[in-house]
């Protein structure tokens, strides 16, 4: 990864905002506990349909975190412009779930949605890793 990914915590009790790339743990101004903000750098967007999920991200957020097409499932998809990536649930998501928590050490924050019909099932195929499934 060549730059650190800064996220913005704030103190619950006076909201002090700092950035950092892991919680930098109690306020320095008052000592309560800081707590990651939901905002679009912190936060997982999930699209599921009737059949199955995938998490939304895009080619240089991946990119961010060291995450590579030859790292993702053929399972996974990409929008005609190549704007954004559907990284499948079952493992995928994983990859890009799991670099977000070694570099920050928690988890992102999660939103979803429920699409039917899903344009996702529409989109080409994104990644080349070889399958086991």
């Amino acid at each position: 990864m060549a730059t650190a990914i800064l996220l913005p915590f704030v103190c619950q009790t006076c909201g002090r905002e700092d950035h950092r790339q892991v919680n930098p743990g109690p306020c320095d101004d008052c000592g309560a506990p800081m707590k990651m903000a939901q905002v679009d750098v912190s936060t997982c967007h999930l699209i599921a349909d009737p059949g199955h999920g995938w998490a939304i991200v895009t080619p240089a957020r991946l990119a961010s975190y060291g995450i590579s097409e030859s790292m993702i499932s053929p399972y996974s998809y990409q929008d005609r412009d190549g704007g954004q990536i559907a990284l499948e649930e079952d493992c995928d998501a994983g990859v890009f779930i799991e670099a977000f928590k070694r570099v920050h050490e928690e988890y992102p924050h999660f939103t979803s949605e429920h699409q039917d019909p899903c344009p996702i099932r529409s989109w080409s195929s994104y990644g080349k890793k070889p399958s086991s499934w």
